[in-house]
């Protein structure tokens, strides 16, 4: 054997491999991300291949058909990229990391508020987060960022969404993921309130509660101020009120106390009372003398809009029983001291009352003069001395007349008076600390005829005795 050799130069080529410079990639739950864009290769020209799974990466199985995929979490992928441009067809297998991040979950639960008043919506989010929130009015204008409120401060009436787009803006994250919100507020009606106005006559006492007019469901409390009322303090203890005279407001505030909400919404109403005086009159005092007649209405003042009744007693008065009529009222002849009630009433039309005040009419009667004149007897030719007759307390004149008497005409005002035969006189006497008189008792003045003698003419001689 002659072991011969020969030694040949073999020429190998090393071809260097691809250079693939892998850009970390964050998304945001829900998008697409394109994992050709994630890195960038150098040098020889590239056929690169996707796969979900290293071992599929070095297998080359189950490649993904496309570059665009839309994890839902954090996820590696890979890329095997292949030199094509020459025959040794070297390849490098780089991952590709997708960090998922989640979107802001922020849950807003419906808010309630009352009819007419306002609320930040601002304040039903969670400012401590790291998030930026942009408010709308509509979903579109959320979508499509346009219009966005520049006052979170709103005043629905009607039940109403809003709309805030909540972008996360963690210094962690590159992803700025954001997500669309919706801010249902819902507009409670305040509870229903009508009230009415009133009007009561002086000392008249009215309960509140009369006036108005409620739900079931619905709390009620009074104030005196409309201040009071929607504060909801110094509520009055009792809806029973005398107020003076003139007008008076008070203030009821009734408050939602159903259970479909929570928002206990109240409405404050003003109620107004009209407290109209009593007629106000004056009474004349009245003294009369027995057998004299009184009209009642000319001892009480008149108004053009109140009326007056008479009644015998004040519980009449009240009751409006045993009406004295206005003729009678003209014309009463009491022979004691009475007396009498007077019922005013205020018959104004601009008022809806028809107040009245009772009064008391008292008729001073005073008795006439006693006196008691007995038969005066005189004889024939006398003189009679009237003056002689007459008491210091009374003033006495005399008639030929019951008709002069009371019409105190041709009085006899001789003093001294002769009379041929028995006359009766008519008197007029006057009480003189009174005032009242009297006609009815009569004077009469008894003339005694004086004997008759019969006489018979007789002659006698001197000296000689007679016997008469």
């Amino acid at each position: 054997a002659t072991s011969c050799y020969a030694v040949v130069e073999v020429p190998v080529t090393v071809n260097s491999l691809p250079t693939i410079t892998v850009t970390p990639t964050q998304i945001c739950n829900g998008e697409t991300v394109d994992l050709s864009v994630m890195f960038t290769q150098t040098g020889a020209t590239t056929d690169n291949t996707y796969y979900s799974d290293i071992n599929d990466a070095l297998l080359e199985t189950n490649p993904l058909l496309t570059s665009f995929v839309t994890p839902t979490i954090t996820k590696t992928y890979y890329v095997r990229a292949k030199d094509i441009s020459k025959p040794t067809n070297c390849y490098v297998i780089e991952p590709l990391e997708i960090q998922v991040n989640s979107l802001p979950n922020i849950s807003i639960p419906e808010e309630e508020i009352c009819f007419g008043t306002s609320i930040d919506i601002e304040t039903l989010v969670d400012t401590s987060l790291d998030y930026q929130y942009i408010f709308y009015t509509s979903s579109n204008d959320a979508i499509n960022q346009t219009a966005a409120m520049n006052n979170t401060e709103v005043s629905p009436v009607i039940n109403t969404s809003y709309y805030v787009r909540i972008i996360d803006i963690n210094s962690d994250k590159t992803s700025y993921c954001e997500t669309i919100t919706q801010i249902d507020i819902k507009v409670n009606k305040p509870p229903t309130l009508n009230v009415s106005q009133e009007e009561i006559c002086e000392g008249g006492i009215i309960d509140i509660r009369t006036l108005i007019n409620h739900d079931a469901s619905t709390i009620v409390t009074l104030h005196k101020t409309e201040q009071e009322a929607l504060d909801e303090t110094f509520a009055l203890s009792s809806w029973l009120v005398t107020p003076p005279v003139g007008t008076h407001d008070y203030y009821v505030r009734a408050t939602d106390n159903s259970t479909s909400n929570y928002t206990k919404c109240y409405t404050v109403e003003k109620v107004t009372v009209r407290v109209n005086a009593e007629p106000t009159i004056s009474i004349s005092p009245k003294e009369i003398c027995v057998g004299d007649s009184v009209d009642l209405t000319e001892l009480v003042t008149t108004n053009d809009s109140v009326i007056h009744e008479y009644y015998p007693t004040k519980a009449d008065a009240y009751d409006e029983t045993n009406l004295i009529s206005t003729a009678l009222a003209q014309n009463q002849t009491p022979v004691v001291p009475t007396s009498y009630f007077v019922k005013s009433i205020d018959q104004d039309t601009s008022k809806q009352t028809n107040c009245f005040s009772i009064n008391e009419i008292i008729v001073n009667v005073t008795n006439l003069p006693s006196i008691d004149f007995p038969t005066y007897e005189i004889c024939y030719g006398e003189i009679v001395d009237m003056s002689s007759i007459v008491s210091t307390n009374f003033e006495v004149k005399y008639y030929y007349t019951l008709i002069d008497a009371n019409n105190d005409e041709n009085e006899i005002t001789d003093a001294s008076l002769s009379f041929a035969v028995t006359t009766p006189l008519y008197t007029r006497v006057t009480n003189l600390e009174t005032g009242c008189l009297r006609t009815d008792k009569q004077f009469t003045v008894q003339v005694n005829q004086l004997p008759i003698l019969e006489v018979e003419p007789r002659q006698y001689c001197t000296d000689v005795s007679i016997d008469l």
